[in-house]
Parts: structure tokens; C-alpha cells; sequence
């Protein structure tokens, strides 16, 4: 989304990130400004420095603005988001997202690359419908409720 220029730099630079930098001198974020200019000392027992706790929280932030439209990938009160990678885990992992290699990856154009994004986080759920009714399944809406159904083949 970065690169499409549909937000401002989150996780491209990590903390000098021009998204983190707005965020923290944002007024009422003058608590994370001050972790964020305390540094990366001292390390609490996650690992992280002062810094880090304030880049998390933005992280956790900018998840809850991009739930408003997609809250099954970004809904940060969920496990999977409280469960932020810890600083040298999350730098290895956006190290290895912005590697100059993967840059054409999420140009536009490459629409593939996000879907192969999404498809690998609806993994598991993608295993229970195939599971039980087989490649063809589908997930199915009905009035307020998602239910599995089978679709039946054309012709």
C-alpha cells in the first residue's frame, strides 16, 4: 500500500518512516514521542527499547485505520496482531519484504503478489472449506452469517 501511495511509509523504512514520524508528532501522541526519542535503551524483557514500544504501537494504530475497510486482515484486538513480532524479527522481516529483488512485486501491475498475500492469510480457513467440500468449495454468504457451501460445477 506503501507503494501504491495509499498510506504514508509504515514498515518500508521502519521507525524513520514518514507515517511513524506524522504519527508520533501527531497531538495527543506526545507519550510515544517521548519513548520514541528516549532511544533503544534500556530493553525490556520482549526485547524492545523505548522505540520500539512506540513503533509498535503505531503499528497496532495504523492496523485499527486499515481495519475500517478490511478488519479480517488488520482488526488489531485480534491475537494474531497483539502478537507483534519483536524488534530484530520484525526488522528481519521487513528487510526481507524491501528487498530490492521484491520491488516489482508491489508495483502496480503485480495484483498477483498481493493476492498470493492474502491467499496465505486465509490459509487455514481456505484447509476447512477444502476439507470438507473438496477444491471447489466455497464460503458462501447468507443474511448475517458466513456459512460453507458447496458450489456446484457449471454445465
Amino acid at each position: 500500500m506503501e507503494e501504491r501511495k495509499l498510506l504514508r511509509g509504515t514498515i518500508g523504512k521502519l521507525q524513520p518512516s514518514n507515517g511513524f514520524i506524522y504519527w508520533i508528532t501527531a497531538e495527543r501522541n506526545e507519550e510515544n514521542y517521548k519513548l520514541q526519542q528516549q532511544g533503544s535503551l534500556p530493553i525490556n524483557a520482549m526485547g524492545e527499547g523505548p522505540a520500539d514500544i512506540a513503533y509498535r504501537k503505531f503499528l497496532l494504530w495504523q492496523c485499527g485505520e486499515l481495519a475500517r475497510e478490511v478488519p479480517v486482515l488488520f482488526d488489531p484486538d485480534t491475537p494474531s496482531s497483539r502478537l507483534c513480532r519483536r524488534p530484530l524479527g520484525l526488522k528481519d522481516l521487513l528487510e526481507w519484504m524491501n528487498e530490492k529483488s521484491l520491488a516489482t512485486a508491489w508495483l502496480p501491475g503485480n495484483e498477483e503478489t498481493i493476492g498470493w498475500v492474502y491467499e496465505g492469510f486465509i490459509e487455514e480457513e481456505n484447509a476447512l472449506v477444502f476439507e470438507k467440500f473438496g477444491k471447489g468449495g466455497k464460503v458462501v454468504p447468507r443474511k448475517s452469517a458466513l456459512r460453507l457451501s458447496a458450489s456446484l460445477p457449471a454445465g
